[in-house]
Parts: structure tokens; sequence; C-alpha cells
């Protein structure tokens, strides 16, 4: 054999080397991901979801059978997801806030306008709280 084709042919099984490594690196992760049973692969869609999720990658963490770094990112959905939840949630107490002072507004007498001035003052609040969490999310990135 030639230095030339040596050499060729070392710079070919040194390339199957490297792809080997990363398949064989890709299938260790693979087998080692975890879903809960109760999700049966699909996507988690409710806050109980996530939370199982949550609850599954801290037990295979304790296990030994996830990467860290791979619980790290799922650390990070589930708790941008939850935030997500609560916002919607919030939003939806908000909105109904809003209905009972739009009503009351209607009827109208000086005690319900005592209580008016309450329930604004509590949508002002729910109002700070709804903006919190996305507020969260913006300064954990920066």
């Amino acid at each position: 054999m030639t230095n030339r084709s040596l050499r060729e042919h070392m710079r070919r099984i040194s390339k199957k080397g490297v792809a080997a490594r990363q398949a064989a690196k890709a299938k260790q992760l693979v087998p080692r991901a975890i879903w809960p049973p109760s999700l049966k692969g699909r996507a988690p869609e409710t806050i109980q979801d996530w939370l199982l999720l949550g609850a599954a990658a801290s037990k295979a963490i304790w296990e030994g059978a996830l990467d860290p770094r791979i619980a790290k990112e799922i650390s990070s959905l589930v708790r941008a997801s939850l935030a997500a939840f609560k916002v919607a949630s919030l939003e939806k107490k908000l909105a109904q806030a809003e209905e009972i002072v739009s009503t009351i507004e209607a009827r109208g007498s000086a005690k319900q306008h005592a209580r008016i001035l309450e329930l604004e003052r509590q949508l002002e609040v729910a109002r700070a709280q709804a903006r919190n969490p996305l507020e969260d999310l913006r300064n954990r990135k920066t």
C-alpha cells in the first residue's frame, strides 16, 4: 500500500469512527428518554400532564436513566408551560371579575359603588399578577 492510499484509507476509517460514535451516543439517549405511561406518546396538554412529565424526569435522574443535561431542558419546558397555564388561569379570573364589575355598575347603588371600587383594586392586583409570570420568564432568559 502506498502512502497516499494508506492516508485515504485512514481518513475513511476516521470518518466512519466519528459517525459510529455519534450514532452510538444517539442510541444511548433514545432508550434513556422518559415518557410517563399515562401520556402514551402524546404531547402533554394539561397541568397534570406537565407535572407528570416533570416527576418522571426527576425519577429517571434519580435512577440514573436520564442525562442531567436533558433533564435540565425538560425542566425548562415544564416550568415555562406551567407559567403559561398560570397566566391563562389569571386571565380567566380577570375576565370574570371585569364581568362582575360591569354588572354591578349597570345596576348601581352607593353600597354597590363601594364594592366596585374594591373590585377594581382587586382587578389591578390580578393584572399585576398576570404580568409577573411573563416578566419572570423574560428575566430568567436574560
